[in-house]
This record gives C-alpha cells, structure tokens and sequence, in this order.
C-alpha cells in the first residue's frame, strides 16, 4: 500500500505501509519515505489544492495547473538486481520485456528474483549442421506466460523450450548458406524472449562449417565437431563419414626446412606421420606454392613413411 502526503513546502511524499512490505523496514508498524517529489514553479504555483490518482498516476492541482507524477521511479532502474532491491514497493523486474516497472505494466508475472546463468552452454560449439539441441543452464529464469523463450545467435533466431533448469534450442538459422561461410563464426550466444531484444544471459559461442576445412588436421580438432572422410580427402559433420574416419591425420613431419635449388631439377623425400592410414594404390601428388605460383608434380610413397616427388 502507497500512502501520497503534501507537506507545507507543496513536496509530495509517498510513504508506504510496511505491514505489507515486511522485508523494506525492521518497523513494521511505522511508516517508512522512500521518495520525495518537488512539484510546482513560478508559473503554476506551488501550493497543492488537490490530489488524484489514477492507477500508477498523481495527479496534483496547482492555483494555475495540473501536474502529473508517476507513482514510481520503476522506469529508472535499468537492471534486475537494482529492480528487486530498490526501496520502492510498487518497482518489480519483468522478464517478458527485461525492464524494471510496475506490476500493471508487465505483461506477465513479475518475478522477485533474478535470472542467473548457471554455467555455460552445452554444447560450448556445434557444426552448422548439427541437429544437436543447444542447452543454456539458467537458475529462477520463470516459466514463460504470454510471450516466449528464444535464442539469438548473430542475426539468426530459434525458439527455446523452457525448463526449471534453462532453456534449449536448436541452432539459429544462419543467413549466410554453408558454402559461403568462413570455417568457424564466433559470436554472442542469448537467450532473449520473443517480445524483446532484451538479452537475459549471453555466452561467446562458435559455429564450425566442416566444408571450408580444406585438411585433416585443422577439421579433426575435438572443438569442431568435425570428422575427416580418408576416402574423399572432405571434412564433413561428425558421424556422416561412411567406414573411413581418420582417427589420425595424416601430416608432414617438418623436422627441418626442405630446401630446393631455383631453376634445377631434384627429387625429394620428407618424412609423413600416419602415411599407414592412406590407401596405396591411390595417385598422390605434391603441390608447392611459390609467390603465389602453384606446381604440382607425381608423388610416390616409400615403405618407410616418406614421400619422394621430383621438382
């Protein structure tokens, strides 16, 4: 309950009774101020002639004009913390919009707690095409009534299914196709509701596109979600390769730099890690990058884990 006085200098001081509001004084059967107004000027006057309230509205009557002053500062408090523990009995956070207001003014319940993030996403990453659904641990995040849960990545949105313990959802959708996507996208993972753009807990999150891979070793990394197919030297989402996952790349073993004579030519060997894992009757071939310039010559493969081509 909200008491509105006038004291003899025209300020308006609204007091509130702590026998409904146990938890804002030790007394409960004394009045507490959280708030004082100065209302009137010159040009109205300052003497209060009348008070009226409607709803969350005082209206005060001036010798010269009326006055409007909200009930509530609620507008002024921008986060939950501040919302729940502000001396002014009529300010409660509401989740729906992410704003501190008055009861009448949020279009669901209004909670006294607030949501906290309770650890991080799982999983942390995921394959652009991954099905997988995309768990956020939220603690007191309130059942959703008359709006709903939904996560953001980038410009892309999911709807969220609520639960006591979070939400989950599916990858949102990314504009941009797979074959126009760098290899991994790391940005703002949140969770919003669908009537605002209000972020109740965000996680730097990274989305891998297998096809841009163009080598084992940098697809095979336990963070993508990748698998590279030994068959057709691609790397694709986890569990799409057929019978040939590489569990081991293969990869040079760079012990010392190979160096070459300009204008000759020289057959070389260098030692490969895992070469085992490739079949030996496929046509391997080296490919070198000079300033830009590309040559490519026949590779064979040694029974001692090198490869020789001829410059």
């Amino acid at each position: 309950m909200v008491f509105v006085l006038v004291s003899q200098h025209g300020a308006i001081s609204r007091r509130f009774c702590v026998r409904l509001r146990r938890f804002k004084s030790k007394s409960p059967a004394q009045l507490e101020e959280y708030d004082r107004r100065n209302v009137g000027d010159g040009r109205m006057g300052f003497r209060v002639q009348q008070l009226i309230i409607r709803r969350a509205t005082v209206f005060a009557v001036l010798p010269k004009g009326i006055v409007s002053l909200p009930l509530s500062s609620c507008h002024t408090i921008t986060s939950c913390s501040a919302c729940v523990s502000s001396p002014d009995p009529m300010c409660q956070w509401c989740t729906a919009v992410g704003k501190c207001t008055t009861a009448n003014l949020c279009p669901s319940a209004t909670a006294s707690v607030c949501p906290l993030q309770n650890g991080p996403p799982s999983p942390t990453s995921l394959s652009v095409d991954d099905i997988r659904n995309i768990t956020l641990p939220v603690k007191h995040l309130p059942q959703p009534d008359g709006f709903s849960y939904v996560c953001v990545f980038g410009s892309g949105s999911s709807p969220a299914s609520w639960t006591v313990d979070g939400v989950s959802c599916g990858l949102p959708v990314l504009r941009s196709s797979a074959a126009d996507l760098p290899p991994s996208i790391t940005d703002s993972l949140a969770l919003s509701t669908s009537i605002s753009s209000y972020r109740i807990v965000e996680h730097n999150f990274t989305v891998y596109n297998c096809g841009a891979f163009m080598t084992c070793s940098s697809c095979s990394s336990s963070e993508t979600g990748c698998d590279w197919c030994i068959s057709s030297h691609k790397c694709v989402s986890s569990g799409k390769c057929a019978v040939d996952k590489a569990t081991e790349c293969v990869h040079i073993n760079r012990s010392a730099e190979i160096m070459i004579p300009k204008g000759s030519s020289h057959e070389i060997s260098f030692a490969v890690a895992h070469l085992d894992r490739l079949p030996k009757e496929s046509n391997y071939r080296c490919r070198v990058t000079v300033n830009g310039t590309v040559t490519e010559s026949k590779a064979r493969l040694s029974e001692v884990s090198y490869v020789q081509y001829r410059s």
